[in-house]
């Protein structure tokens, strides 16, 4: 390693930070605004969509789940509020990995388990790869399976609309978010890394250019102090020469 990689180091990690953090921030704005209108969609879908999955209340309308419908607005407000007092922590990350695993849960149960629906999470992982941080995959994956799992295997008509569990039409499902949810990781690990390596290239050129800059006005200094030296010694001579004249005049 080099001296100029040496000194580069913490120069690199500075800004590899810096647009870390700024990746963050930027990242919780738009899930703000997401989850308002995933929201808005999960009401939609269950005041005026739910006849058209066979959910009707006593009067032949379509059927409100008040507590669903309260229990997906706190869930939502946490991370908005989170986002607010927190933009850009790793808790906010997380609350907003785990409000859409949740919302995908409440959406599928809203919808009378429909088949469209349990594609929500698929698109839930894909889009927080945008936070480039393994650990908020890696928690919406693991709350997902762990709500898939156990609603599947206490409450199964919430999830498929009705019928019996089945062990491995639960694996299938599972198994196909793992596969997406590695890929997903190995994406993040390989973005980052080249964020690393253009965040080292920019400090690396960074401090060549600052050591040029060092070394152009060091010699602009040594150039001006010879200049000033030989300024100095033409105006001594042109003393001693003066002094001299002086002294022929007078002599003669």
């Amino acid at each position: 390693m080099t001296g100029v990689q040496t000194c580069a180091l913490p120069i690199s990690r500075e800004l590899f930070t810096a647009q870390l953090a700024a990746v963050y921030r930027h990242t919780d704005q738009f899930f703000v605004k997401l989850l308002l209108l995933q929201y808005a969609l999960l009401l939609i879908a269950m005041c005026w969509l739910a006849p058209m999955f066979g959910a009707t209340n006593a009067s032949g309308g379509g059927l409100i789940d008040w507590p669903t419908l309260v229990i997906s607005g706190l869930i939502t407000a946490i991370p908005v509020g989170l986002a607010s007092v927190w933009p850009g922590h790793i808790v906010t990350r997380l609350a907003v990995a785990a409000t859409q695993s949740l919302m995908s849960g409440l959406l599928i149960h809203a919808t009378s388990g429909r088949l469209e629906a349990h594609f929500h999470i698929f698109g839930s992982l894909a889009l927080l790869t945008f936070y480039r941080d393994w650990r908020v995959i890696s928690a919406a994956f693991g709350i997902a399976t762990a709500d898939r799992f156990l609603r599947g295997l206490l409450w199964p008509e919430s999830l498929y609309g009705g019928g019996h569990f089945e062990v491995w039409r639960c694996v299938e499902y599972i198994g196909w978010m793992a596969v997406q949810a590695g890929f997903l990781m190995m994406f993040v690990r390989t973005t980052l890394g080249e964020m690393q390596q253009n965040c080292e290239t920019s400090a690396k050129a960074e401090l060549n250019w600052q050591q040029t800059e060092d070394f152009a006005e060091k010699r602009t200094h040594e150039t001006q102090s010879v200049i000033d030296e030989l300024m100095d010694r033409m105006i001594k001579q042109n003393q001693q020469e003066q002094e001299l004249r002086r002294l022929l005049d007078e002599a003669s």
